[in-house]
């Protein structure tokens, strides 16, 4: 039975904790079920939220195997969904800009960002005095393959993803920057990621506001039959490049470890923070590491507290590394990174 268990629920409105505390448990025998009963009113989950629910079965007194309090079962449950804004509204203050050694420099209220025709990518985001990012989003396809991914290192299992991938060249893109229009407040950029018989046509709209946000939409078409026969992608997504002392990362997604779509059922949604070195896995052999899912919005801050917020249209999944793809990919041991 459940008599040497007691109930605990957290109440979480968009990954904030706003009420906590106990609920009974009844007399519950072998194969039978129960109803439990939450002393919560469904009143005051506004549309306007998301709304969680976790739900924890402790134990009530301390044994050889656990502490009272051990929670031996866990639940989330999600009581409304997340609403993702398909587009944000920008501000339609013009953005300020001019010409310079092949770049165009974008000022709004107190920031400065350059584009980098040659590149097609953002650059030296300041604001006030402080640089929030180095590089702006590249397109990225490669991830740094994992155990299971690469099979094993020493005699290569050519069926294996890492293989295939290696072979179709996803790791080596080269990229070449097709054109940039620029009109008004947005920034259009077509790039072409080329590899071994395939790659990627990639347009990017960025809308500038004067309030210092930037929307982007991506538009990704893959082609050539190297890359369309693959029967997975390494990864979808984009890398940006943060200045020293960027160290702290705080996220509405799962967590508080690591978690990828085919196992995060033992994270739960929340609001978490951690540094750079913290979400470091030292894997032996190095390797993919540090992924968040379902991730609502995400931030990286320096000490003084600025930074850099990102939220998606849809669930991202984030992580922020020391090291660049290409070094774990190359490292065999952690003393190679």
């Amino acid at each position: 039975g459940l008599e040497s268990l007691a109930g605990r629920f957290e109440l979480l409105q968009d990954g904030k904790i706003v009420e906590q505390g106990a609920f009974p448990i009844p007399a519950c025998g072998p194969q039978e079920d129960v109803v439990f009963s939450i002393p919560l009113s469904v009143a005051r989950f506004d549309s306007g939220s998301e709304w969680l629910l976790n739900l924890h079965l402790v134990t009530t007194s301390e044994s050889l195997w656990a502490a009272a309090g051990h929670a031996v079962a866990s639940e989330q449950l999600v009581i409304t969904e997340a609403i993702y804004s398909v587009h944000r509204d920008a501000d339609a203050t013009e953005v300020r800009r001019s010409r310079r050694d092949g770049r165009t420099v974008f000022r709004g209220d107190g920031f400065e960002v350059s584009l980098n025709h040659e590149t097609g990518r953002f650059e030296n985001f300041v604001s006030g005095d402080e640089v929030i990012f180095e590089r702006g989003p590249q397109f990225n396809a490669w991830c740094p393959p994992t155990d299971n991914d690469a099979g094993n290192r020493r005699w290569v299992m050519q069926n294996k993803y890492a293989p295939r991938w290696r072979r179709a060249g996803l790791n080596n893109l080269s990229c070449k920057v097709e054109s940039v229009n620029i009109e008004g407040n947005m920034v259009t950029v077509r790039q072409l990621f080329s590899c071994t018989g395939g790659g990627f046509n990639v347009t990017v709209d960025a809308t500038l506001s004067a309030n210092g946000s930037i929307d982007f939409q991506y538009e990704i078409e893959p082609f050539g039959e190297a890359v369309l026969a693959l029967p997975s992608l390494p990864k979808i997504g984009t890398q940006w490049v943060l200045p020293a002392g960027s160290e702290s990362m705080t996220w509405y997604g799962k967590g508080p470890f690591h978690n990828y779509s085919d196992r995060n059922r033992g994270s739960r949604l929340g609001i978490y923070t951690k540094t750079v070195d913290e979400m470091y896995v030292d894997y032996p052999y190095p390797q993919e590491y540090g992924n968040m899912t379902q991730t609502r919005w995400a931030s990286m801050t320096a000490v003084s507290g600025h930074g850099m917020r990102v939220t998606g249209a849809q669930p991202l999944e984030v992580s922020a590394r020391r090291y660049t793809d290409a070094n774990l990919t190359a490292a065999k041991h952690t003393h190679d990174l």
